[in-house]
């Protein structure tokens, strides 16, 4: 896992971080964890007009190829309806297929999303699938949710899943405070159950008022998420669950 408001190169990369050991643990030697470039539009900007070499990634969805969009207010996935997205309609919850498709998701305000990606025992390569719900969940979705955790589980060589939560809204609003507690404590605590580990929750949530919205872009092959939000919260470091409060404590935050 790593975080940054720029974009890096494989080289650029730390080589020996203990937050990076830590968050990888659960991962078999050779298998990279999932790692983050988060930023705001204008960062991306900024680096577009200082490193000239990066232009046509950044301007081309980060060139990711064949890109899918997974979007929760239509209910649809690659602009598409049918039993490989699982939902309950539009507007309340999404799951994509697991599949090996690079894959996009956009308007996560109160929403959040995990993302999930590991090795297919059968072709090697890798595959994934996001989610994307309100931060606040259903019977319908924890069904449907343990259903796509346990195929990817049956799919992949053990070892080679890693996972990640995005998104959520934490402000002086008390109610969204509790809600998105609880939906890091669940997204946590099925991931747990199913694989043994706990994703890591990637800069918190956002704290701006109004609501601001953040945007994913999954490079499927090269387990690389973009994570695009109108501010990066610069005291609030990836951290997972059960650390959550000692998190709170050490940054000073204030977001539960």
């Amino acid at each position: 896992m790593f975080e940054n408001s720029n974009i890096n190169s494989e080289n650029d990369l730390p080589k020996n971080n203990s937050e990076i050991k830590n968050f990888s643990a659960h991962l078999i030697e050779g298998v990279k964890p999932i790692m983050v470039c988060i930023g705001t539009p204008e960062d991306f900007q900024t680096v577009e007009i200082e490193h000239p070499e990066h232009r046509e990634h950044l301007s081309n969805d980060f060139l990711l190829k064949d890109l899918k969009n997974l979007d929760w207010a239509k209910g649809t996935y690659d602009f598409k309806e049918g039993e490989d997205v699982l939902t309950a309609g539009p507007r309340i919850y999404a799951i994509s297929p697991i599949d090996n498709s690079n894959k996009f998701s956009g308007g996560f305000g109160h929403c959040m999303g995990l993302i999930v990606a590991g090795i297919d025992k059968k072709t090697g390569e890798n595959i994934s699938f996001i989610t994307h719900q309100p931060s606040s969940f259903s019977e319908d979705f924890t069904v449907d949710l343990k259903k796509r955790l346990n195929e990817m589980k049956e799919r992949c060589r053990q070892g080679s899943v890693d996972a990640i939560i995005v998104g959520g809204i934490s402000n002086s609003n008390e109610l969204f405070k509790k809600i998105y507690v609880k939906t890091i404590h669940f997204l946590s605590k099925e991931t747990r159950q199913t694989f043994g580990f706990e994703p890591v929750i990637v800069n918190g949530p956002k704290v701006l008022v109004p609501v601001t919205v953040d945007e994913v872009s999954f490079d499927n092959k090269n387990r690389r998420l973009y994570l695009i939000r109108s501010k990066v919260n610069s005291n609030i470091g990836s951290f997972v669950d059960s650390s959550f409060n000692k998190q709170n404590r050490e940054m000073g935050t204030d977001f539960i």
